[in-house]
């Protein structure tokens, strides 16, 4: 639960960047019926908060998170599970309130316990201001040097590479960030720029597929993001525009980029802060892990049950392969912010080779008005199929009951997660086949 919950705290507090001035370093206590809790804070010059809550009942808690408009904000975990934190100080006291996370990782303001901690004595409060840059003395922060996007202006990176198996790609860390990688790519945060990047694969087949696709906007979970102009290129093999809309229902503006690389696939790098906090800090550091991406060389590919050279073109590894990448898929997709209703797809691989999908679909708009319109349809087939390359990425070929073949790419892109074609499926277990 731990990883998840960060996540979680890095993606809801990052956009809106650090601003300030009170320090709540100290030691803090509450004792209620014959039970004393005992807060420890540490608070650095960037505003990053780490600590301790522990109870004389022997419990004991992590607390970590930032100072942001002179207000604690971050989690409290122990090894039960753990909640969000405000830490409002209120002169030589400090009121301190746990949120419970709801159903979808973001805090539930409806299950809040509130507590009133006293700063012991010897332990003053401090006041400081965001610190200035070590080589820019007078308390001012040093300006960026970097040029705005689009002229060449990229971050400095440092020497850390951030990659995965399921991936098909690496990169390097822009100085300064930091990255916590999930189920859903990679997520990068900083210390100082309000933002986050959000780094995650793609199965295009081409630059103009990925142009297509982001084009169309993204709308996945907590994120709805459309284009709000033309998209440009950004050397031979990306391409970038500037995006608007919603991220966990907060407006956002972004960066999106999307890379195509050499052997096929690539990443979508998705650069987005709130509207007022846009600038070209953010901007540069998504076009330097952008430039700074290259295919990840077909090294795990044993590791993953696939093969390589003369082996793979051989009966046995595909059999293999074939028994590796057969189950039951599932994906849905949502109609998005406009209509309501979506499209629900079932793909069936059987290890014998044959393969069984269907796919249903709904859509509706303008309830109750004049202009109300809606629609459905279904759609089933069968046939066989064949597969080239590894679990984590290849083609697959389908033939119909007509003999017609299509051939899809597909990439893994998480444990249960696989985009077929466009498509972005969840493997929801093993075939059942007749």
């Amino acid at each position: 639960m731990a990883k998840s919950f960060s996540i979680a705290v890095l993606c809801f507090w990052v956009l809106t960047g650090l601003a300030f001035a009170q320090n709540l370093s100290g030691q803090y206590t509450l004792s209620s019926q014959g039970t004393t809790l005992t807060l420890t804070l540490d608070q650095d010059a960037q505003g990053k908060i780490k600590g301790t809550l522990s109870s004389s009942t022997g419990a004991q808690f992590k607390v970590e998170g930032m100072i942001q408009n002179d207000v604690g904000v971050g989690m409290c975990v122990g090894n039960q599970g753990g909640s969000y934190f405000e830490a409002h100080p209120k002169g030589n006291q400090l009121l301190l309130a746990l949120i419970e996370p709801g159903p979808n990782n973001m805090p539930d303001y409806s299950k809040v316990k509130q507590l009133t901690f006293t700063r012991r004595e010897g332990a003053m409060p401090g006041q400081q201001g965001p610190q200035a840059s070590p080589k820019q003395p007078g308390g001012q922060p040093q300006a960026s040097s970097s040029p705005s996007p689009g002229t060449g202006g990229l971050a400095a990176l440092s020497k850390d590479v951030v990659t995965d198996p399921q991936w098909g790609y690496k990169f390097a860390l822009p100085k300064g960030w930091k990255v916590e990688k999930g189920p859903k790519g990679a997520f990068l945060g900083h210390d100082t720029i309000a933002g986050l990047i959000w780094v995650f694969p793609h199965s295009a087949s081409s630059v103009q597929e990925v142009q297509k696709q982001m084009q169309a906007g993204l709308v996945e979970d907590d994120v709805q993001l459309r284009p709000t102009g033309q998209l440009q290129s950004l050397g031979k093999n990306a391409v970038t525009g500037i995006f608007s809309g919603t991220f966990q229902r907060q407006p956002v503006k972004a960066r999106g980029i999307g890379t195509f690389l050499p052997n096929g696939g690539g990443a979508y790098i998705v650069a987005m802060t709130v509207p007022n906090k846009f600038g070209s800090d953010l901007e540069n550091a998504a076009d330097a892990v952008a430039k700074s991406m290259q295919s990840v060389k077909a090294q795990e590919s044993a590791k993953a049950g696939g093969t390589g050279g003369a082996a793979a073109s051989s009966s046995s590894g595909n059999q293999q392969l074939m028994q590796q990448m057969a189950g039951a898929y599932y994906s849905f997709s949502s109609a998005g912010p406009y209509s309501s209703g979506g499209t629900e797809r079932r793909v069936t691989l059987c290890p014998n080779g044959t393969y069984y999908s269907g796919s249903e679909s709904g859509y509706s708009g303008g309830a109750g008005t004049g202009d109300a319109w809606g629609s459905a349809s279904r759609q089933s087939g069968r046939g066989t199929w064949r597969v080239q390359g590894n679990v984590n990425q290849g083609t697959l070929t389908t033939i119909d009951s007509s003999g017609k073949a299509t051939e899809y790419r597909y990439q893994r892109c998480g444990g249960d997660c696989i985009y077929i074609g466009n498509t972005k499926f969840a493997i929801a277990g093993p075939a059942n086949c007749p």
